[in-house]
């Protein structure tokens, strides 16, 4: 086949053969992407809760490289204060929050990824979902098992709110009221 070469060398030769070769720093090893054009929506508790929908797995080549995750998120969150996250699991274990992608404990204040994803509901514009952007960087996962991260939400108090994505909160059947598409790409950038 094509793919055969003889290779000869002198007979006093020494020498290793590289047979695998590392990608070049910092290049992209890999891309998975997820397109959300389903429209979603999620009672409130004061507890993280899943969002249906929102998770996206990736396998590593290399244990030491890096995975962003990017995208953009098409929400609304009307009256009421919520905060969300993306949780990562490895192989199927537990999930929890990768090493820099959350703020700071202060008080009583809510340790978020983001939020809070408050809009107040005043005039036409408050039918209208909003675009939220999501970029992180993945550098502890240390693994070249799958990884799954998913979306995450809660509210500040009580359990009556709802966040909706990809649709307003009125939802009306007009051509004011759009039903919109979220994305999300893990990408595998090689150290």
């Amino acid at each position: 086949p094509a793919s055969d070469r003889t290779l000869k060398l002198p007979s006093n030769a020494d020498g290793t053969l590289l047979t695998t070769t590392n990608p070049k720093s910092k290049s992209v090893i890999q891309t998975v992407n997820m397109v959300k054009t389903d429209a979603v929506s999620l009672l409130m508790s004061t507890s993280y809760q899943d969002v249906s929908g929102f998770t996206i797995s990736i396998t590593p080549e290399f244990a030491n490289s890096k995975i962003i995750l990017a995208g953009s998120i098409i929400l609304d969150s009307w009256v009421q204060y919520s905060f969300g996250k993306f949780v990562r699991s490895i192989n199927g274990g537990s999930y929890s929050s990768p090493t820099g992608w959350l703020g700071d404990a202060a008080g009583s204040r809510t340790v978020s990824q983001f939020g809070n994803n408050y809009r107040a509901p005043s005039g036409p514009d408050a039918l209208n979902p909003c675009p939220m952007s999501i970029y992180a960087v993945d550098t502890d996962h240390n693994t070249t098992n799958t990884i799954n991260y998913k979306l995450q939400y809660k509210n500040h108090s009580g359990t009556s709110y709802y966040i909706y994505f990809n649709r307003s909160h009125n939802d009306a059947d007009a051509n004011y009221s759009p039903r919109s598409c979220s994305h999300l790409t893990l990408m595998e950038v090689a150290a």
